[in-house]
């Protein structure tokens, strides 16, 4: 590009030429010029509309913070929302942790009265005015997430535990720990003793416990009954199948109350107590069998205590 300068009196004739590289400064100069001057006439023009309180000011500053006010409230309803969202969750978990909870107190023989879910939980501290701080939604959302994080991990935990405790009492309710009767004493161990008939030394394969005739005989285990008829020993006699090996032997039973193939459960009435069979008067006959062999049953009323 050629530039001309033609000066007044002497008619002189001055010509330069500008390669692309310095148009391109001269015209980003004009522009950085131009721009300048727009912001420096921006601000003061703000400037002088801030000394004279502008009406015009003042009403767009109304329409600015409106606007912020307004996307704010829209933010804080919807970290609300979420935040109670977030709470409904935990309220039902915490509805589902207490109710496990209650389960493995009760398995566990705990007495709920004395571990009461729904009590205030008991603190207290010093009140340090310099460490007291509010909490951010976003710092509120965040423990929320952890909570509920906890509680479900709590739940599941404390569910899996519940199981371990059912199959375990599952497991006890079938061995024979249960007292065969409410009330009476016992006249005759497990072992070596002499016989009431023949006077001589024989071995006794279970407990004689003396009851009031007519009493209740209750199953000292859950179990099938296998046997139910009388028996030329033992008189009316029961027999429970515990499984694992376990059979229990209930005999000289004036009347019979479970019939074969009867489930029956722990405690429950099986027969009355009487003097049928081979007995010198109104007694129960008690045997625990483990895989046909004879245990003594005091060890296991030991566990039972």
């Amino acid at each position: 590009m050629d530039i001309i300068v033609i000066t007044g009196k002497s008619s002189q004739v001055k010509n330069w030429s500008l390669n692309s590289i310095q148009l391109f400064c001269i015209g980003l100069f004009v522009v950085m010029t131009v721009v300048l001057m727009a912001f420096a006439l921006n601000y003061f023009s703000l400037l002088y509309a801030v000394k004279n309180e502008s009406n015009y000011l003042k009403s767009m500053l109304k329409v600015v913070h409106a606007e912020h006010t307004k996307e704010s409230q829209v933010l804080l309803k919807e970290s609300i929302d979420t935040m109670a969202h977030r709470l409904g969750e935990m309220q039902a978990s915490l509805m589902r942790l207490d109710s496990v909870g209650m389960r493995v107190i009760k398995l566990a023989g705990i007495d709920p009265k004395d571990f009461d879910l729904d009590k205030k939980i008991a603190m207290g501290g010093a009140k340090l005015e310099s460490l007291n701080q509010s909490f951010s939604i976003s710092q509120l959302t965040e423990v929320a997430n952890l909570t509920d994080h906890l509680l479900n991990d709590r739940a599941d935990k404390l569910q899996m535990l519940e199981e371990r405790l059912n199959l375990n009492y599952s497991k006890n309710q079938l061995i024979p720990s249960g007292k065969p009767v409410v009330s009476g004493w016992l006249s005759s161990n497990f072992g070596w003793r002499i016989d009431p008939f023949t006077r001589k030394r024989a071995f006794h394969e279970g407990v004689d416990w003396v009851a009031k005739p007519g009493s209740d005989i209750l199953a000292a285990a859950g179990g099938v009954v296998i046997y139910s008829r009388k028996h030329p020993q033992y008189g009316n006699m029961i027999e429970i199948d515990h499984g694992n090996g376990y059979v229990t032997r209930y005999a000289h039973a004036e009347e019979l109350a479970a019939t074969v193939g009867e489930v029956v459960l722990r405690g429950q009435k099986v027969a009355t107590v009487g003097s049928t069979g081979r007995s010198t008067g109104p007694h129960l006959h008690f045997e625990v069998l483990k895989n046909g062999k004879p245990q003594n049953p005091r060890k296991f009323f030991k566990r039972s205590g």
